[in-house]
């Protein structure tokens, strides 16, 4: 299950993507003319603050004391008088009382000062953000690996990376080696990165592809869900989904909270599981399977294929490719994506084929681990929430948590069965009374296999994924001739043996 929602939720609700982000350089800003600058001393004085002469290093031992406090109108520290710049009594070296920045990228210009929270502060030689973070970049090699750390661990908009800092992938190449894609990996543990790099030696075109949409791939420890952040156009990939022995289960964060199912208030849950095309037995293709403490090499692959195709998604949705050419080079990552939000395709395509059902809506969210919602309607009956299901065009029930997730799953089911004819199923079970169930206490009420031959899904996966790839032959071929048919499940039989 992705994270995505969860932080796009949390943007959308506080308003985060809908402002105008106040750029860094609002500290000092570099000055228009050397001219302002008469005494060399690296700083001038236009349009009634202080500014940063471009090629100066700032040095701010031989400056004066300003006479008057007034002579500061911005309260950056630094004034200016008799035609140079003076300090404002009591920052007898303009770094005095000021906070350290959380984030480099506050010091656009490389000047040592930045601006955070409405102040000046001072930039360290490492953020008190990087240095409790165990991250570090898995080619120390790589072009990138000087800055790479910083920029994923930024969570503020204003702290963004610039593009010309750390592009997405697909400026530098429209289809990323595998070499390239792990230039932009950043992880907390060696071998982490490894078995990534065995994974995409072996994923195919369609797979590697798609990183060109991000700037970046953070595998953590203390990720307890795979997730997309805009912020820094980064995707987070929670390791449960690549380890294949329990000394590499052991070493992922012990402070995790666990995973824990939602109290939703219905007597139903939908579950969504997989099966190769045909085949009566379904698997799962999620990270939970922990209490094993060894797995098979195919289930990692076939897992965190899924899970990457997914995160990808949301990728090529906050940033599709044609934007790439229309992009400031010179703006933050965020500046980037934000100027083209309202143009994504997770928004155009619920105006082409619309998806919408506020009762669908209300208890996808209720199913959903991260949002705690609790559905106090008893009135509401399993059947009819199937029926609902069935007339929509959503590939899952998870896709009725955002716009964004009805996207990311129409994608990633689709290359499932493109790249792997793996058909995707979805059941509805009652909840057993019992505080501690096994599997025969969950009856099936009502299932669906091979979703995505269902032809309202059909349609909108098609158009969803021409987002991504672009103009396909094969992938038309595909919808043509190789989706299969929809079928359903017999109601009455347990999850042991359906």
């Amino acid at each position: 299950m992705a994270k995505t929602n969860l932080f796009i939720g949390l943007l959308l609700t506080t308003g985060a993507l809908l402002i105008s982000p106040m750029s860094a350089n609002a500290a000092l800003p570099t000055c228009n003319s050397a001219a302002s600058d008469p005494d060399a001393d690296g700083f001038g004085w236009e349009n009634n603050q202080s500014c940063v002469v471009a090629t100066n290093t700032r040095s701010t031992g031989s400056k004066p004391a300003c006479k008057s406090s007034t002579s500061d109108p911005d309260g950056d520290g630094f004034g200016w008088e008799n035609n140079q710049s003076c300090i404002v009594s009591g920052n007898s070296t303009a770094t005095s009382g000021k906070p350290t920045c959380i984030s480099k990228a506050s010091d656009p210009d490389g000047d040592g000062f930045g601006w955070e929270n409405s102040q000046s502060c001072v930039v360290g030689t490492e953020t008190a953000v990087e240095q409790n973070s165990s991250l570090y970049p898995y080619n120390i090699n790589s072009p990138y690996s000087a800055m790479i750390k910083r920029c994923v661990l930024v969570t503020r908009p204003n702290d963004s990376c610039l593009m010309n800092e750390i592009p997405f992938l697909g400026m530098v190449s429209v289809t990323p080696s595998v070499d390239q894609i792990m230039d932009r990996v950043v992880v907390s543990q060696d071998w982490m990165g490894e078995r990534f790099r065995q994974i995409l030696s072996l994923a195919p075109s369609s797979l590697l592809v798609m990183f060109r949409y991000t700037s970046a791939i953070v595998i953590a420890g203390e990720t307890e869900r795979s997730y997309y952040w805009p912020v820094n156009a980064a995707i987070w990939v929670d390791p449960d989904y690549l380890w294949l022995t329990k000394a590499e289960k052991d070493t992922i964060a012990l402070e995790r909270q666990g995973k824990i199912d939602p109290n939703t208030g219905l007597d139903f849950n939908a579950v969504t599981l997989y099966s190769a095309s045909g085949s009566s037995t379904d698997f799962s293709l999620s990270a939970q399977s922990n209490y094993f403490n060894n797995r098979s090499f195919n289930e990692v692959f076939f897992a965190s294929n899924q899970v990457l195709y997914h995160e990808l998604a949301h990728a090529a949705d906050f940033a599709p490719l044609p934007s790439f050419a229309n992009m400031n080079y010179a703006a933050s990552i965020f500046d980037a994506i934000y100027t083209i939000y309202g143009d994504r395709p997770s928004y155009e395509i619920q105006t082409i084929y619309p998806n919408t059902s506020s009762t669908l809506n209300k208890i996808a969210l209720a199913f959903d681990p991260d949002r705690n919602t609790v559905i106090t309607d008893n009135s509401i009956d399993v059947l009819q929430v199937a029926n609902l299901f069935w007339r929509s065009g959503a590939i899952s029930m998870y896709s009725h948590t955002t716009i964004e997730e009805d996207f990311a799953n129409l994608v990633a089911s689709t290359m499932l069965k493109y790249e792997y004819n793996f058909d995707t199923n979805v059941s509805f079970y009652t909840n057993p009374d019992s505080a501690i169930p096994n599997c025969s206490d969950f009856i099936l009420k009502w299932g669906v296999r091979n979703r995505l031959a269902n032809p309202v899904v059909a349609q909108r996966a098609k158009w969803a994924v021409s987002q991504v790839f672009g103009p396909s032959a094969e992938l038309d071929d595909f919808f043509a001739n190789r989706l299969g048919e929809e079928s359903f499940e017999q109601a009455g039989r347990n999850y042991c043996n359906n």
